[in-house]
């Protein structure tokens, strides 16, 4: 009898535990899953706040916040998980941007990659009349597209210099804690590049009429992004208890080994022998283990920049958040890169998810602290860091109330900057490997970060194991 083909993945977070429930499922392969850390769901996780009550706790998010159901993919995840009928939507309100003194909601038909539609940018008023007339010359400014360029630099070319600052910078820039003239278009607008090659016009696609169809009579439609009443993290635990995989926790691994066609995982005084070994480890971690055995994947790992970013969770009392027309009606406000002093988000948690945190003792907001292009989270103590979030978000919404909560998340370099001609370094590397035998890469270094990306990132690497056992 054949002993079974021994799969060891380095990593517990969605794209680690994603590619083990993939891959234990198969006849003949054992997989085991060692994550450092004491829990599942890596950059997925919670904290614990003041409650009302006593018998139960309230948790809040400190990394992704929600699940996009509208993507096929994790919309299956969800359901063969048996999440779906526990799964919570969030209250509908505005996401507002800042345009002068003003706050304004964010128009419609504006993605992180720019505008399809023009008459809710021109009724919005963030746009100058210049700003305009040059967004709405957007058909004549189409050209092909060859190679990989960055996302501010497309959007620049196509709409111009405004959109990029006003609209997204503040949306695909927050997603990625970074500059969006350092953004790969393939490896973070991937939907772009169809319309980049061919030197189609987004606002001419618009206008005849091909975007979003009606749905189909007597089909479910799908929420938008939902979430949990224990937050993101019931995904991460029910992903950890229903892979069919070891999941050890507590396990650093330290360096690989290649022994004949096997490899040796080393842990804390354990060794582990692999016919197959995922990575889905942060970008340093990934490069120190690589190596000594693929040069072209630490090459690729090099050029990835990260940054060093933090989640910080105020509390308000409740009878003067309720006084603040801001902290009543919208669910966010973002800030562009040029107008960000310490804080570059606010997500208002009470207002846009109220069945999660109404027995929470105040009203809750979360901040987003850090990107690519300052240092703020490392230079600042915690203190400092609540002292500066809450004086920017008083100023910006007119709160004079002061927190009587607080709690900081740092997450040290966590946020991959993905650059012009990432995904080619990728492939590169990854059919280096693939030459190699027996080690793979995945996760969010290699395919970006986000839920989505992990998802199919760890979906992607367990087709590739399959395809190369022996």
């Amino acid at each position: 009898m054949n002993s079974p083909i021994q799969v060891v993945v380095v990593g517990g977070g969605l794209s680690g535990l994603t590619a083990a429930r993939a891959l234990s499922g198969v006849p003949g392969l054992q997989v085991t899953v060692l994550e450092s850390g004491e829990g599942p769901g890596g950059q997925v996780a919670t904290i614990e706040v003041p409650s009302r009550r006593t018998d139960e706790p309230v948790l809040v998010d400190v990394g992704a916040e929600s699940v996009p159901l509208s993507v096929p993919p994790v919309a299956t995840l969800v359901d063969e998980l048996g999440l779906t009928a526990t799964a919570v939507v969030p209250e509908p309100g505005p996401v507002l941007l800042k345009s002068g003194r003003r706050l304004v909601p964010l128009p419609a038909g504006v993605s992180p990659t720019g505008p399809t539609q023009v008459w809710p940018v021109l009724r919005s008023g963030m746009l100058s009349l210049p700003g305009l007339v040059r967004a709405g010359l957007e058909p004549l400014f189409c050209r092909k597209v060859t190679g990989d360029i960055s996302v501010g630099a497309f959007v620049h070319h196509r709409f111009g210099g405004q959109v990029v600052d006003r609209f997204v910078d503040p949306l695909l820039g927050n997603i990625h804690a970074g500059n969006v003239h350092g953004l790969s278009l393939q490896a973070t607008a991937p939907q772009l590049v169809p319309v980049a090659r061919d030197g189609e016009s987004l606002l001419r696609r618009a206008l005849v009429g091909s975007g979003r169809k009606a749905p189909v009579a007597g089909r479910p439609v799908r929420p938008g992004a939902v979430s949990w009443p224990t937050g993101v993290a019931a995904l991460a635990e029910a992903l950890a208890e229903q892979c069919g995989a070891s999941v050890q926790y507590g396990r650093a691994v330290s360096s690989l080994e290649r022994d004949g066609e096997d490899w040796l995982v080393h842990t804390d005084g354990h060794t582990l022998r692999a016919d197959h070994v995922v990575l889905t480890t942060p970008t340093t971690t990934t490069a120190e283990l690589v190596r000594p055995h693929c040069s072209e994947l630490a090459r690729a790992m090099a050029w990835v920049r990260t940054a060093t970013v933090a989640t910080v969770v105020l509390g308000y009392d409740r009878a003067a958040a309720g006084r603040n027309r801001t902290l009543r009606t919208a669910n966010a406000v973002l800030l562009s890169s040029r107008q960000a002093e310490t804080m570059r988000s606010m997500t208002n948690l009470s207002r846009k998810w109220p069945s999660r945190h109404a027995d929470a003792e105040h009203h809750l907001v979360r901040i987003a602290v850090g990107n690519a292009q300052r240092s703020t989270v490392d230079s600042l103590d915690d203190e400092t860091m609540v002292r500066r979030c809450a004086d920017e978000l008083g100023a910006l919404i007119g709160l004079r109330a002061e927190p009587q909560f607080a709690r900081v998340v740092r997450w040290p370099r966590v946020m991959p900057q993905l650059a012009p001609g990432h995904p080619d370094r990728v492939a590169k590397a990854r059919a280096a490997l693939a030459e190699l035998g027996g080690l793979h890469v995945a996760g969010a270094p290699v395919d970006g970060p986000g839920v989505v990306s992990a998802i199919t990132s760890g979906r992607t690497v367990a087709a590739q194991v399959l395809a190369a056992r022996g």
